[in-house]
């Protein structure tokens, strides 16, 4: 029976395996390794578009108004904040730590939820409303 290393040996050892795959990826899988990071990129842009402003009355207007508008009611919207933005930051770490069934997961979870979304929205153009639903 081994003895438990310290949480420190488990962290550089994630550490080692993430540096290798970056190597590996960057010279042997450029193309790929980019994409996932243009896609992690585009991302984090359109999420930081309503806060470039330096003022925070602007910030709050505009991103009180981006809720109210149709876009903060549409399933795009949900599907831009709820699952491209998080699972493009695990498709990049699902990547990095050499977990390809997940990547193929996520990617898959991504694009089918991308195609219910918009039917959704094609479908019921104004029917389904975020702020009809009560929690």
């Amino acid at each position: 029976m081994k003895c438990m290393k310290n949480k420190g040996d488990d962290i550089s050892l994630f550490k080692e395996v993430m540096d290798y795959n970056t190597l590996f990826l960057s010279n042997k899988a450029f193309e790929s390794f980019r994409e996932i990071l243009d896609l992690t990129n585009d991302t984090q842009n359109l999420m930081d578009t309503p806060f470039q402003e330096q003022d925070v009355n602007k910030i709050q207007e505009k991103f009180l108004s981006m809720i109210n508008s149709e876009w903060g009611e549409s399933s795009i919207s949900f599907f831009y904040y709820h699952i491209l933005i998080p699972h493009s930051y695990s498709l990049y770490l699902n990547l990095l730590t050499g977990n390809l069934p997940m990547c193929f997961v996520g990617l898959r979870f991504m694009y089918e939820s991308l195609m219910k979304c918009y039917f959704a929205d094609v479908k019921y153009p104004k029917s389904l409303s975020v702020k009809k639903i009560n929690y």
